[in-house]
């Protein structure tokens, strides 16, 4: 986060979330200790067995860290027309990476019950390619239009999230407050009740407000916060989103 004031101060994972990964990271090292002294020892299978199981469980801490210990992110929005924030790469990567990881592990699971050839292992098998398909199509639609981004134009906001892109005119904002999803911070821009809902792909649970995750966000939330406060509090100002003088405005941090 910024050293300016966050409204997610004091917000963030519970002990059990903090506990749960520190354990995890423990575990990752462990597992590549055991690979190394399986390499030492001459031992193929477990430099096999214990590699993969770092692997998967690094990557498990990765996803913990873009969600809830993000290191402080400089990044602004580019630009001048329309003004972006984009989303981070490292955000698609470590989830991507993950259920990747998830689904060989599985495939590999299924082929193995599937070669025992009894009635357990036939049932082990089809559980398992069950699990690999949707899987396989929860990252194809969280990848789909990568990497997300958010505009802000003189008309209103373009939100290009894992799946969708979520419209919604200046004019029909009638709020824009912080919220949090499980200790990870997010914005939520609120219409009114009559404003119509524009959103093609898939449909967000937030619905009918744009959700706006801090985790996918290569800016500091606090900036993007700040900024979309300012330009639905000062409509006069909306001009400059098709100019850099927001890019200015937002560098400057002049966003009263």
């Amino acid at each position: 986060m910024s050293d300016e004031t966050s409204p997610w101060a004091g917000v963030g994972p519970g002990g059990l979330i903090t506990t749960s990964f520190m354990a995890l990271a423990l575990l990752a090292a462990g597992s590549a200790a055991g690979a190394i002294l399986s390499a030492v020892n001459g031992a193929p299978a477990g430099v096999l067995g214990f590699g993969a199981a770092a692997l998967l469980l690094a990557h498990l801490v990765g996803v913990g860290v873009i969600t809830w210990w993000r290191p402080r992110r400089s990044a602004g929005p580019t630009g001048p027309d329309p003004v972006t924030f984009r989303y981070s790469r490292w955000s698609y990567y470590w989830p991507a990476a993950t259920l990747l990881l998830i689904t060989g592990a599985l495939v590999l699971f299924g082929w193995g019950s599937l070669a025992a050839g009894d009635s357990i292992g036939i049932a082990l098998a089809v559980i398992s390619l069950t699990a690999v398909v949707l899987l396989g199509w929860s990252t194809v639609r969280m990848l789909s239009g990568a990497p997300g981004r958010l505009c802000l134009t003189p008309s209103g906001l373009v939100h290009h999230g894992p799946g969708f892109t979520h419209r919604l005119p200046w004019d029909s904002v009638a709020e824009i407050r912080p919220a949090a999803i499980g200790g990870s911070p997010m914005i939520l821009v609120a219409p009114y009740s009559s404003a119509p809902v524009e959103i093609t792909g898939r449909r967000s649970p937030a619905l009918p407000d744009m959700a706006i995750r801090g985790m996918w966000l290569a800016s500091d939330p606090v900036l993007v916060y700040r900024t979309l406060r300012h330009y639905q509090a000062n409509p006069a100002h909306r001009a400059e989103l098709s100019s850099g003088a927001a890019l200015n405005r937002i560098h400057q941090r002049r966003l009263g």
